[in-house]
């Protein structure tokens, strides 16, 4: 989950550092190993860690059957149930909230509010028979609003009032799936047998149908009708969809299949001998392996839950950062640099394995026969549309029609270990190294050092802001160009320029960032990780820094407004929070279909800005101070800087003050 920072007032005169999550539905296309996995076990709270089911009822908690009992998550914390329930096998939901439990000794019926309620909840036990045959093992509401229940001795349906009434004698039904005629469909050692509201239907020719030898072991396990009309069948021999006429074997012949659980989003997830798969066409695609699924749930927050028989409970969500590493196209994990060009192209540089691009699913590394640019540190795109490679310890490449050629070394160049290009669109292009700064215009180099009012001949950031300044950083300060010369502007300790936003020019010196312009007197932004390189995108900051990726929302610290932030991390799927900090990169970059590109020292990093799901509740009360002592702070400078679960801070004095 990623950590979203904010101080909100509540119950108990408690400030809370509130975490939130980022739902995002399990995209089809998406490759499972980029899929976030979360396990929770009796030490997070759980009862049992053999789960039997799992049911997320209409107020958004989710409730987990164990062989020990219930438990109920609310997104941060589990609560167990009363130990009035024994081995809860199945869950379902009423129309009013109510939850029908099948147990091993019948039906209960209880309220879902019995974890607030003091004393023993109010339950309502249906005994289906006596005994060992007082065993349920699945309920079921169907579309219709009739309660099923399968037991050992047959299908059950619940009269409304204080029975149930048998549909199916002397027929063991472990599973029940109903059609999208109404039907009801349970699988037995030959087949299925189907409940069509009237009478029993027998499909005993299931085996031959699907070309099972009479000489291999068959089991039926479930039986699925999808919302095409086809029949899944997960049996002892395998997964198989009968559509029409035609069979098609998913996974291969002879592994076990136990279930299959489609989601909203058009997955077909299976669990079978090995674990959790997901169907691929006529392939398994590995999600979870080496588990024994014994419950599958899809949330409404897209999420795959995965109850496991003594692994506990499995959460599989879609971080909102894909991360492209070797197995993408890369050459190096380590990218130092990423462009979106105009003509649309994505180019990236990674260190010791040259440059890419993104075909919009891998990348194409760019063949260099004679490995020049293989070192590649920093990209640029001039004004005819070349590329343009700064390596390390090669000098400038410029890649023309394909052709990538030397296009600025040593001894033109001061270096060439060149960490940084920019092209300022006025015909010039500056040019970053160890020794010197250099223009490249006309034709001609100038190479500006001290001599020409730098502070330091390393100039490691260098940027042109809307108004046509130009800045360039060194180990003291930011010097700005007036005509042909350099001035110190901004005295600060190896600064780093990361950027313009509405006019403004932040800077990062020593891991704090402020904001200089319009005049006024600087602003700093909370306690950041040493952040290298800002984008601006859709009214909102972006950072990449040491601890990860960071969006700045809705920040107006003019009208006293808290700094509302969010920080991604490995947990939205990053691969390491280390954001690349050499050179000018750039680190960031967005393409035309608003996807953000962030380098990191562990593959390149996106996240799909136009479908990234956004928060957009706020605070009634927020602090604009906080005291500490005697001295006054702000409130994010009071609170720790990088909290996960949350910090509570009891406040023993409050001033209100009301707007007039």
């Amino acid at each position: 989950m990623h950590v979203r920072r904010q101080l909100t007032l509540v119950v108990g005169l408690a400030l809370l550092a509130a975490t939130t999550r980022c739902a995002l539905a399990l995209d089809p296309q998406s490759p499972a190993s980029r899929y976030r996995q979360t396990t929770f076990t009796t030490e997070d709270g759980l009862a049992s860690n053999v789960i039997n089911d799992i049911l997320q009822t209409r107020d958004g908690f989710l409730w987990i059957a164990t062989s020990e009992g219930l438990t109920r998550f609310d997104g941060e914390h589990f609560t167990q149930g009363s130990k009035l329930f024994p081995e809860v096998e199945s869950m379902a939901e009423g129309p009013v909230g109510d939850l029908w439990l099948a147990t091993w000794t019948g039906v209960f019926r209880v309220s879902p509010r019995f974890l607030e309620q003091p004393g023993d909840p109010h339950v309502t036990v249906y005994h289906l028979g006596q005994g060992t045959d007082d065993s349920v093992w699945k309920v079921r509401f169907g579309r219709d609003g009739t309660l099923w229940a399968s037991t050992r001795r047959g299908l059950y349906r619940w009269n409304g009032g204080s029975d149930f009434s048998p549909v199916i004698n002397q027929f063991q039904g472990s599973r029940m799936d109903e059609g999208p005629d109404g039907h009801i469909l349970m699988p037995d050692s030959k087949g299925y047998v189907e409940w069509d509201g009237a009478r029993i239907i027998d499909h005993p020719e299931v085996a031959r149908q699907l070309g099972i030898m009479p000489d291999q072991v068959f089991q039926v396990f479930q039986v699925f009708p999808d919302r095409q009309g086809a029949l899944w069948f997960a049996t002892a021999q395998g997964l198989f969809r009968q559509f029409g006429g035609s069979v098609t074997n998913i996974g291969g012949r002879g592994k076990a299949a136990y279930q299959t659980y489609p989601d909203t989003a058009g997955n077909y997830w299976i669990s079978a001998d090995g674990g959790v798969f997901r169907a691929r066409g006529s392939a398994f695609e590995a999600v979870v392996t080496d588990v024994k699924c014994r419950a599958l749930l899809a949330d409404r927050d897209g999420g795959l839950w995965i109850g496991t028989n003594g692994d506990g409970l499995i959460h599989i969500q879609d971080g909102p950062v894909h991360m492209f590493t070797t197995a993408d196209g890369l050459r190096s994990h380590v990218v130092m640099a990423a462009l979106a060009t105009r003509s649309g192209k994505l180019w990236v540089a990674t260190d010791c394995g040259g440059i890419a691009w993104f075909d919009g699913h891998r990348f194409r590394p760019l063949i260099d026969k004679d490995h020049r640019a293989d070192c590649a540190f920093s990209l640029a795109e001039d004004d005819n549309g070349d590329l343009l490679v700064g390596t390390f310890g090669a000098g400038v490449f410029r890649l023309h029609d394909g052709v990538l050629t030397s296009f600025l070394n040593v001894p033109a160049l001061p270096s060439g270990t060149v960490p940084g290009i920019l092209n300022t669109h006025d015909g010039s292009l500056w040019i970053t190294t160890p020794r010197g700064l250099a223009r490249w215009r006309d034709g001609q180099l100038r190479t500006y050092t001290t001599a020409d009012g730098l502070a330091d001949i390393n100039v490691p950031f260098i940027f042109k802001d809307s108004a046509g300044d130009f800045w360039a950083s060194t180990v003291t300060g930011v010097n700005k160009l007036a005509g042909d010369r350099f001035s110190l502007a901004i005295s600060l300790q190896f600064p780093v320029i990361l950027g313009e936003y509405r006019g403004d020019l932040y800077i990062q010196s020593k891991g704090a960032v402020t904001r200089f312009g319009g005049g006024k007197a600087p602003v700093a932004l909370p306690p950041l990780g040493y952040p290298t390189t800002m984008i601006a995108a859709s009214n909102e900051l972006w950072l990449a820094e040491k601890d990860g990726i960071v969006r700045i929302e809705q920040w107006e610290p003019d009208r006293g407004t808290p700094v509302d932030y969010t920080v991604f991390t490995r947990a939205d799927g990053m691969q390491s929070t280390e954001c690349t900090d050499a050179g000018m990169g750039p680190h960031m970059t967005i393409t035309r279909d608003g996807r953000l590109w962030v380098t990191t020292v562990q593959g390149l990093a996106m996240i799909d800005l136009p479908h990234l799901p956004r928060d957009t509740s706020k605070p009634v009360v927020y602090l604009r101070d906080a005291v500490v002592g005697r001295k006054s702070q702000r409130p994010w400078t009071a609170m720790p800087s990088h909290n996960r679960h949350g910090a509570e801070h009891v406040a023993m004095g409050l001033q209100f003050e009301v707007p007039s």
